[in-house]
């Protein structure tokens, strides 16, 4: 298994309310996300890789993928995106970059998709990705569920990841609702589903 990390990307997810990271503070992600990167693959010479193998694991960590930012685009991402992106593959060059949008302004490996909707938004799809080229970034499907309706339809969302994008969809990740009946509150469960390749 390869992991994958998340990074801040300068600004918070712009559908609750968007917040923009000052440079300062732009500058401090930067490196915070460079210090992560360091804690799970460098080597116990280096100051975090020194830290994680006091923790107990002198090897790095199997971590090969990196998303900047969640559920962001637009200008502003875009920017910060391609800082980060640049800072990180100068020292990590093998680190697979998933972004949150696709754009002409930024150079990205995987791009991660999310879908919340009902039933019907899922049988209606089925074929969403038939026609993409094959030629653009991969596919992170990162989140997927209905959340609009009964619970009982939740099982339409798994028409999303059985069609045949084998060497287009990498990974699938089911974020399914489910309720606490005492408060009324919903949670998220997490499934990943991982495509092979041919």
């Amino acid at each position: 298994l390869s992991a994958l990390y998340v990074c801040n990307c300068g600004m918070t997810c712009q559908g609750r309310g968007p917040y923009y990271f000052n440079e300062a503070q732009m500058q401090f992600a930067i490196n915070d996300t460079l210090n992560a990167l360091e804690y799970a693959l460098g080597s116990s010479q280096t100051h975090w890789g020194s830290l994680r193998a006091k923790m107990g694991h002198p090897e790095p960590f199997s971590l090969k993928y990196l998303e900047i930012g969640n559920e962001n685009s637009g200008p502003e991402y875009e920017a910060c995106f391609n800082r980060i992106r640049e800072a990180v593959l100068e020292r990590y060059p093998q680190i697979i970059i998933v972004s949150n949008t696709r754009s002409e302004t930024i150079k990205t490996d995987i791009v991660d998709d999310h879908y919340y909707n009902m039933p019907e938004f899922f049988a209606e799809n089925i074929d969403i990705y038939d026609d993409y080229s094959r030629k653009n970034p991969n596919i992170f499907v990162g989140e997927f569920a209905v959340n609009q309706t009964y619970e009982g339809q939740l099982q339409y969302v798994n028409l999303l990841y059985c069609r045949d994008c084998v060497g287009l969809i990498s990974v699938a990740h089911q974020a399914i609702l489910r309720s606490n009946s005492r408060t009324s509150r919903e949670f998220g469960v997490g499934y990943s589903h991982s495509c092979r390749k041919r």
